[in-house]
């Protein structure tokens, strides 16, 4: 640090935030937008990892019986709505159109 003070450091008294941490620009769209779809597909992607294990540990343990008859069904309504509850309830308690900073980061 070029700038270090070899005395005694001065302590502020005040804690003072700089204007980006208190910006309050109104959402346009497009950044919430790439946050939700981040948000979406990166816990989709868990969603069905997780499935994928569970079926592959299934065809395992039950190596000559078949799977279930609505396995299917049951695995494509909890890989992609299983996410999209997560995210609609993430929206719902954090988003604010006049603060959208309680939901995605400006500098992000």
């Amino acid at each position: 640090n070029p700038h270090k003070q070899l005395d005694k450091p001065e302590i502020q008294e005040d804690n003072v935030l700089p204007p980006s941490d208190t910006h309050t620009e109104r959402d346009r769209g497009p950044c919430t937008a790439v946050a939700v779809l981040l948000q979406y597909f990166l816990l989709g992607t868990f969603t069905w990892n997780t499935l994928y294990a569970t079926n592959v540990f299934l065809m395992i343990r039950n190596s000559l019986a078949t799977s279930p008859s609505q396995f299917t069904a049951y695995t494509v309504a909890i890989g992609w709505g299983l996410p999209a509850v997560v995210v609609a309830f993430t929206l719902g308690i954090s988003y604010r159109v006049d603060d959208p900073l309680g939901y995605r980061q400006e500098e992000l």
